[in-house]
């Protein structure tokens, strides 16, 4: 599913989901760096990202965080409550000033029995995000900093990408330090890294926005698994 694509379908669901009654819903500004969801504090409510970028982790059962993905804005937080009624395992915190509104999971699931065709959507949703954890998790395990940046890029050209006359442009603006981080790399690495690729016309940055202009190439030249979509 590509980041148009995905804008749709989130789209849709919105409309669905503020159908029913839109007193039952509040909204809220999260500043960059806030936490949104932990599984150290009780989850019943469901979010949906009017603007801003939120980041997903994974708590696992020794506490460690694992990066999984990159949520755009336009997307629901903490769908996978919806499938279990226990704590979620999931960590959400705002990459940039996020601005949400909200309702609890009995009402959200509520409004779910009105419409049935909520289902389907929700449930490629999921599967879409567990694809690209399990892409952002493989990205981190290569070995150099190189495959690591690149194997990360093709997955936010999968969640972000929009294709141009250039190649997919990813329509996200992050920091070298940020890719870094995310990366498990620093930023003097990443800023070589991008300034090679340039060097080589496999990528160009305009306004921190960066253009892939051959992916494939990329891909093959990294040895970096291909993935069908969603």
């Amino acid at each position: 599913m590509n980041y148009q694509n995905n804008l749709s379908v989130e789209s849709q669901l919105l409309k669905i989901f503020l159908r029913s009654q839109t007193k039952d819903y509040s909204s809220t500004e999260i500043e960059a760096g806030k936490e949104i969801l932990s599984p150290e504090k009780p989850q019943q409510t469901i979010y949906f990202s009017l603007q801003g970028i939120v980041k997903l982790s994974r708590i696992d059962c020794t506490g460690r965080e694992t990066f999984v993905g990159l949520l755009p804005e336009k997307s629901f937080v903490g769908l996978s409550l919806l499938l279990n009624k226990s704590q979620s395992k999931y960590c959400a915190i705002a990459l940039t000033p996020v601005t949400l509104i909200s309702t609890t999971v009995t009402k959200f699931q509520q409004k779910m029995q009105k419409s049935p065709e909520l289902w389907t959507p929700i449930f490629y949703k999921l599967l879409s995000r567990s694809l690209t954890a399990q892409m952002t998790i493989e990205s981190r395990l290569l070995r150099t900093s190189e495959a690591r940046l690149v194997a990360f890029l093709l997955v936010l050209c999968r969640d972000f990408g929009v294709e141009t006359d250039e190649g997919i442009k990813i329509e996200l603006k992050l920091t070298h330090q940020t890719l870094a981080d995310l990366i498990y790399s620093n930023r003097v690495s990443v800023t070589r890294i991008l300034g090679q690729l340039q060097q080589q016309q496999t990528i160009s940055i305009a306004r921190q926005q960066i253009i892939l202009h051959n992916p494939s190439i990329l891909r093959q030249y990294f040895a970096i698994p291909s993935y069908s979509s969603m």
